[in-house]
């Protein structure tokens, strides 16, 4: 049996399943703030699931929202938790006394949608999740694509406009693609927006439910078009996204997910008309498809991820 483990800013997301990625054992709960905290509560998640097990746990796989280094393991920048400088396998490997691999959470998710998902038979794939930032990972020659010291594949920071809006965290770049078509990015353009219409369909219901991008998708497919031109231009410049990257992999297929994806074809048919009409001819045919795991990619790709380690 295997364990998975996706740790997010928010929430810690775990699950066994056995050799056929079946669940037999989920877990969730509220991340800790300090480095500490959130190594006993990795360690306590792991004893739990393991007491549970039918089978010994061969191994375990972990996905962190932070930049991690090979081969050495070391998380090297983690914005939204306390692990910088933590070598995350060896520590919780030493803790649990079991073989544990740890990987970026949107490399593990890429690897879900590959194995498992919506990129299953593709030798050449680019994923991209599109919610409160833009995540991604990119499959070359059926493998997963790391780069030189580990930490590549950040799609969220091709850049759509050189001169374009800061981008969000701690990125020191301008009008990446992740500062147009993330969550954050449609929530930020919505509230410029409202002070323009504070009268209008999005403000009033910003006002109500919130000033974030499920309530632009709602309104705009209420019928709001001002809500729908800010989900249309964060499609264009995820198209434009989509071009570059393209013209660099060449992918037989893009899986896009995330919570922005809910937005349908108010978000996406613009984005794959500026792909297309963008990317070199050759580069333009990619199938774009929705991706098959929603807020459990990162846990079962983990657990994919350890599977891969204990083979």
């Amino acid at each position: 049996m295997f364990i998975g483990i996706d740790i997010g800013g928010t929430k810690i997301a775990a699950v066994l399943t056995d050799d056929a990625l079946n669940v037999i054992d989920e877990a969730r709960l509220a991340t800790p703030d300090t480095q500490d905290e959130v190594l006993e509560t990795l360690t306590a998640v792991v004893g739990g699931m393991a007491m549970r097990a039918t089978a010994p746990v061969r191994a375990i796989g972990v996905g962190v929202p932070s930049m991690v280094e090979r081969p050495s393991g070391r998380i090297a920048m983690s914005v939204n938790l306390d692990l910088e400088g933590v070598v995350l396998a060896d520590e919780l490997g030493r803790r649990t006394g079991r073989r544990v691999v740890v990987d970026n959470d949107a490399n593990v998710a890429a690897l879900a949608e590959h194995r498992a998902g919506a990129a299953r038979d593709a030798d050449t794939a680019v994923i991209l999740t599109l919610g409160t930032g833009v995540g991604g990972g990119a499959i070359l020659g059926g493998e997963l694509f790391h780069g030189g010291t580990g930490m590549g594949a950040e799609l969220g920071h091709v850049v759509v406009d050189a001169h374009g809006p800061p981008c969000p965290g701690s990125c020191p770049g301008r009008g990446c693609l992740e500062a147009y078509a993330s969550g954050t990015a449609v929530a930020l353009a919505a509230q410029a927006a409202a002070v323009d219409h504070p009268d209008g369909p999005l403000a009033r219901a910003m006002r109500d439910r919130g000033a974030d991008a499920r309530t632009v998708t709602e309104v705009a497919q209420a019928g709001d078009p001002v809500a729908a031109r800010l989900l249309a231009e964060a499609g264009w410049a995820l198209g434009v996204g989509m071009s570059a990257l393209a013209n660099v992999f060449n992918p037989e297929v893009f899986v896009l997910g995330g919570g922005m994806a809910a937005a349908g074809p108010l978000l996406l048919d613009h984005a794959e008309a500026e792909y297309r009409r963008r990317a070199l001819p050759p580069h333009a045919g990619a199938r774009i498809v929705p991706a098959r795991f929603g807020p459990e990619a990162g846990m079962l790709g983990a657990a994919l991820l350890a599977m891969g380690a204990a083979a």
